[in-house]
C-alpha cells in the first residue's frame, strides 16, 4: 500500500492513525506493518516487526493519547509528547494499581515510504491511580 503525504497535516493524520492502531487490545505484528519499516530501531536497539510489537505489552486497556505533536516533512520527523493509559489485568500483581498513565516524550524518523524507521523514546512521569 502506497502512502501518499503532501502536507503537515496528512502526517499528523496518518501520526493520530497509528496511535489509534497501537492502543487496540488485539494488536498484531500484521497491524503495524502499514505503519513500521520491516526494520527499525527503537532507542538504538534493531528490530524487526514482531519485536516492535513486543514493546508494547498487552493490558486490559492501552490509551495512546497525543498531547502535543509535531512533524517535519521535509525531514521525515514526528516529535510527540504522549499520554499513555495503561489498565491492567490483574491489580494485585501491579501493587494494587488498577490504572497508570504514562507520560513519554517521542522522536520518529520515517523512511521513503512514510514508516516508522526509528523511535527515540523516554517515560517521563508516572500519574496512579488506585483501586
Amino acid at each position: 500500500m502506497s502512502v501518499t503525504i503532501h502536507t503537515k497535516e496528512d502526517l499528523k493524520s496518518r501520526y493520530l492513525a497509528y496511535l489509534k492502531t497501537i492502543s487496540s487490545s488485539s494488536l498484531t505484528s500484521s497491524d503495524l506493518h502499514p505503519f513500521v519499516a520491516a526494520s527499525a530501531v527503537h532507542n538504538t536497539k534493531p528490530l524487526d516487526i514482531d519485536g516492535y510489537r513486543a514493546l508494547m505489552p498487552t493490558y486490559a486497556k492501552l490509551d495512546f493519547k497525543a498531547e502535543k505533536v509535531i512533524v517535519d516533512l521535509e525531514e521525515r520527523i514526528i516529535a510527540a509528547q504522549l499520554k499513555i493509559g495503561l489498565e491492567y489485568f490483574e491489580p494485585k500483581e501491579h501493587e494494587g494499581k488498577e490504572y497508570e498513565v504514562l507520560a513519554e516524550n517521542v522522536f520518529y524518523q520515517l523512511d521513503s515510504e512514510w514508516k516508522i524507521k526509528e523511535v527515540w523514546s523516554v517515560i517521563e512521569s508516572r500519574e496512579i491511580r488506585k483501586a
